[in-house]
């Protein structure tokens, strides 16, 4: 099929790729944001969102002040986006375009493709949903002065002890942007833009800077309640978020259309039923002892995944890791493929009840390298997905048929993958350990696989969230957390005997 492609239409679709190429100032970005996020149909929230969580510990505070922190935060980071004004990330050698779409942003839903509407530096205001009311909350002041930390924490105060409240179809308006993108489309005209009060409701919504949610429930760091805050951050109650805006933040109590909206409320409980999720803050051993072992930290946890998924499922998956291509202008990521033939070779020693520990810590060290190698190529833009994908995407377009394109496109990913990078170099988490971050966590891509999302709090633990389909038969995410663990236990002792 591949020599087929090479002599046929291969030369042809790379033609087309070297002259659009010619003409842009990145070949693969328009594309992968418009085929791979904005065609899709299905909604936003579970299927494209990603949620963060807490530090470990959280520090003692109320919601009105917490609250008030994360405006005035995110609000200097958008003028700091706006005014250009960030420091460079390693030299300036990273691209920051992305950033200009973290604020003020919103994915408008349309019949076959959504597109995007940004007012970064535009706007001045948020949205606050508090007890099914939505709030418009200036931040800054007519003069266009902006509101301190004093100041906004009053504003939330007051805000939180109003006796107001929405009706139960009127709090849950926001369940209509949980619908499949083109049934949103029609809803979002018809009740929104063919009414003039709905439609200027509608644009306060769309243009603010993020929205923010004050939640009344209470979430603690045990390992339950961890599980239950993942979730709630990754579905929401299926009418506290506005899925179309590019940031919704969550602060819980402790500090952490009538027919239409029914309908979409009850489709979406449903898809929240049927996420599973399981968290695992493994505090063993953390970065440190696996640098110390003369391993990439992130090539150990992908073994580590792939031993964990063959004892899940008795086969190798088809595993995505997301790497960053951010070397180059306007770039986002490429996939780096963790199955390979030495990962392979690695997961079976371990699995035989016949290989030496010199013989399976040989084949590790082998796939961590091998691991390395094709890490160092994505970032380099020597990766083949992203490129694969337009040609795909060029071959649809021209109308040019390519069976091993088609081929390539239809596979699931199985395993999908990401380390989660530091969220701030402020914190020094090893001095501080009760700060470090939980991290993220995303769903499955396809609905018998799983979604995986890790980081390495300092040197002393490894933050894994987990995510999977009920649905599916094949798939618990409370048993490969297991599986992990042992994984990882197993792993290490061949470094300790």
């Amino acid at each position: 099929m591949a020599e087929n492609f090479l002599k046929n239409e291969g030369w042809k679709l790379q033609g087309l790729a070297w002259l659009y190429w010619c003409f842009v100032d990145n070949y693969v970005t328009d594309f992968w944001e418009k085929f791979a996020y904005h065609y899709s149909r299905k909604g936003i929230l579970i299927n494209s969102s990603v949620a963060h969580l807490d530090i470990f510990e959280g520090v003692p505070a109320n919601q009105a002040v917490r609250a008030a922190h994360i405006v005035l935060l995110e609000t200097l980071s958008m003028l700091s986006v706006d005014r250009e004004s960030l420091p460079p990330v390693a030299g300036g050698v990273i691209s920051l375009s992305h950033l200009w779409k973290c604020y003020g942003t919103t994915r408008v839903p349309g019949e076959i493709i959504d597109h995007l509407e940004v007012y970064c530096g535009t706007t001045r205001h948020i949205i606050v949903y508090h007890r099914g009311c939505i709030y418009k909350l200036n931040v800054f002041d007519e003069n266009g002065r902006m509101f301190g930390l004093e100041e906004l924490t009053e504003i939330f105060s007051e805000l939180l002890t109003r006796d107001e409240s929405a009706g139960k179809v009127e709090g849950r308006i926001a369940a209509l942007t949980t619908d499949s993108r083109n049934q949103w489309c029609l809803n979002r005209r018809r009740f929104f833009l063919e009414n003039a009060i709905n439609r200027a409701s509608l644009a306060v919504i769309e243009s603010a800077i993020f929205s923010l949610i004050l939640d009344d429930a209470k979430y603690s760091s045990d390992p339950e309640a961890l599980e239950i805050f993942l979730k709630n951050m990754l579905t929401g109650d299926g009418s506290n978020r506005w899925a179309d805006k590019s940031l919704n933040y969550v602060i819980s109590s402790n500090g952490r259309m009538k027919a239409e909206i029914i309908r979409c409320y009850a489709s979406y409980q449903e898809q929240i039923n049927d996420v599973d999720v399981a968290c695992l803050v493994f505090r063993d051993f953390g970065k440190g002892f696996i640098k110390e072992s003369r391993i990439s930290p992130d090539a150990f946890v992908q073994m580590a995944i792939q031993l964990a998924s063959f004892k899940d499922q008795g086969k190798f998956s088809l595993t995505y890791e997301s790497t960053s291509a951010r070397f180059y202008a306007k770039s986002r990521t490429e996939t780096l493929r963790s199955v390979t033939k030495e990962s392979c070779a690695f997961v079976k020693s371990m699995v035989s009840t016949e290989s030496s520990n010199e013989e399976r810590v040989k084949l590790l060290k082998e796939a961590a390298g091998v691991h390395v190698i094709n890490s160092k190529e994505c970032l380099t833009g020597s990766g083949v997905d992203r490129h694969l994908f337009v040609l795909h995407i060029l071959s649809k377009m021209t109308g040019i048929n390519s069976p091993l394109l088609n081929y390539y496109i239809a596979q699931p990913w199985e395993l999908s993958t990401s380390q989660t990078p530091n969220m701030t170099r402020q914190i020094n988490e090893d001095e501080h350990p009760n700060l470090s971050w939980f991290g993220a966590g995303f769903q499955a891509v396809c609905k018998t696989g799983y979604g995986i999302s890790y980081r390495f709090a300092g040197n002393h633990s490894i933050c894994m969230n987990i995510a999977s389909y009920k649905s599916a038969e094949n798939t618990d995410s409370h048993r490969l957390r297991q599986h992990l663990i042992q994984s990882m236990h197993e792993i290490s002792a061949m470094f300790r005997i």
